[in-house]
């Protein structure tokens, strides 16, 4: 079973749940507030045009006025039309003020002193004479407008005596603000409920997304190779936490079968390493004392069988040193050609025994490695080895030696009976072998694990095909040295 125990040293963070809740936090508290403010822009812009209309319009009968009666226009006179404007929400009260084209009052509604500076007034003015927003008029203070902001209207008017006049129609802009500050309050209010119901929706939503984790803790928590299937519900789960619990029960299979491929592997190391110990046993009891061709028959047994066991565990040493991910030690140009020579020469015993020829063929250009002699050698060899132990007696293996620019390539060909199908993706796996029946002599399954481990540590690799007659192809390739 494998330990859900947090490995010593591993900092716990945030949870995942919590992480998605602030994700959520903060990017509804940035959409939130930029919706908010481009509410407030257009509420106030909004607003403005309204009320801004509004003044325009009431402003229109003090024009007629001025235009009429010009400099003759008296503070009384601007008085009535103040008191005479139309009333309307927000708009309170009015100040009318009349001044000349220099900035002079000349008749307020209200006290002189209280109406707007004529000068900055005129200086508000566009090339068109008009101006329509909001400004400080001192008559307008008040408890509830302490700042004295109103709406106004200024406009240059040119009268029946010909003379130009500018006209001040000012209103009280209290509606306007009271609206803006109820504005503001709504948004201030829905920020933080809209972020609240953010974060707890955020934490429920999370919730359901880390739900299906718990349940993939479970069923990593279950993948030892003899453990019984894990209780989960894929059709229940979401197509992505479904995928992935089915990768890892594909995960939980593969181990299972290394599981059964190692035990597989430690009884045949067993045996192998049973087996020499009671050969030498047996023939040690049947020796006869007085028999000196008796005597040389055991020796010879017996050396060959320490011998078999020398080259099973020197594989393991080579297996561990080129699946540990250990570099070359000593790398040097090596001669494919020799080193294709070497194996020949090193497998030509055991093709011997099993009625095989070996057949070289050497490239006319000697391509160069960088590696080691004596790995690239063992690499060979055991394709070679392969090759024998599945070829029919009187058949002939080639060993191929070729050149290109880039690579160099060495392919082991042999007439056996092919790469079963259903072998093809784990070939190269340890502890894999064919069928029993089709396997001559006593292999251990680490050959090939072997020369693909040697052709990676390399910078090489190595690729099998079922030839269209009888037989497979090993291909090795590897990159060549462009200076030899």
């Amino acid at each position: 079973m494998i330990s859900a125990a947090r490995p010593q040293g591993v900092r716990r963070g945030i949870s995942l749940r919590l992480k998605l809740t602030l994700w959520m936090l903060a990017i509804s508290v940035v959409i939130q507030t930029m919706v908010a403010t481009l509410l407030l822009i257009y509420q106030k812009n909004s607003l403005q045009e309204f009320f801004d209309d509004r003044i325009s319009t009431r402003s229109q009968r003090a024009a007629a006025a001025v235009v009429e009666s010009g400099d003759r226009l008296t503070d009384s006179d601007m008085a009535v039309l103040a008191e005479k404007s139309p009333q309307f929400v927000g708009f309170e009260r009015f100040v009318v003020s009349l001044y000349t084209k220099d900035g002079e009052v000349l008749a307020s509604s209200v006290p002189r002193a209280s109406t707007t500076d004529g000068t900055t007034l005129i200086g508000k003015l566009s090339p068109a004479g008009r101006y329509v927003g909001r400004a400080t008029v001192p008559a307008l203070v008040s408890e509830d407008n302490s700042g004295g902001w109103g709406r106004i209207v200024a406009q240059r008017l040119r009268a029946g005596d010909g003379n130009q006049y500018v006209l001040l129609f000012a209103a009280t802009d209290t509606r306007y603000e009271a609206m803006m500050n109820l504005s503001m309050t709504a948004v201030w209010i829905a920020i933080p409920t809209g972020v609240l119901a953010t974060g707890v929706a955020g934490w429920l939503i999370g919730g359901l997304a880390v739900a299906p984790l718990r349940q993939l803790a479970r069923v990593a928590n279950s993948l030892a190779p003899d453990s019984e299937e894990p209780d989960f519900d894929p059709p229940r789960a979401p197509p992505e936490i479904a995928a992935l619990e089915r990768d890892l029960q594909e995960t939980r299979s593969k181990l299972r079968q290394a599981f059964h491929a190692q035990e597989r592997f430690i009884s045949n190391v067993a045996h192998e390493l049973k087996t020499p110990i009671a050969v030498l046993l047996t023939e040690a009891e049947t020796l006869p004392k007085n028999n000196l061709p008796a005597a040389e028959r055991v020796v010879k047994s017996a050396a060959e069988e320490m011998e078999r066991l020398g080259r099973m565990v020197e594989s393991f040493l080579t297996l561990t040193r080129v699946r540990g991910g250990q570099a070359l030690a000593h790398p040097e140009p090596c001669s494919m050609n020799e080193v294709v020579m070497a194996s020949v020469e090193s497998c030509r015993i055991m093709a011997r025994q099993f009625g095989v020829l070996l057949s070289p063929e050497l490239a006319e250009s000697d391509p160069m490695v960088a590696g080691e002699f004596p790995l690239l050698t063992s690499m060979v060899d055991n394709l070679v080895r392969n090759a024998v132990r599945f070829s029919p007696k009187g058949e002939a293996i080639v060993v191929r030696v070729s050149g290109g620019d880039a690579e160099c390539e060495i392919t082991v060909r042999d007439a056996g009976p092919g790469v079963p199908a259903e072998l093809m993706d784990t070939l190269f796996d340890r502890f894999v072998q064919g069928p029993g029946e089709s396997v001559r002599g006593r292999g251990h399954g680490l050959g090939l694990s072997i020369a693909q481990g040697i052709a990676e540590l390399h910078a090489g690799r190595i690729a099998v095909q079922n030839n269209a007659d009888r037989g497979c192809e090993f291909t090795v390739r590897l990159p060549r040295l462009k200076d030899h």
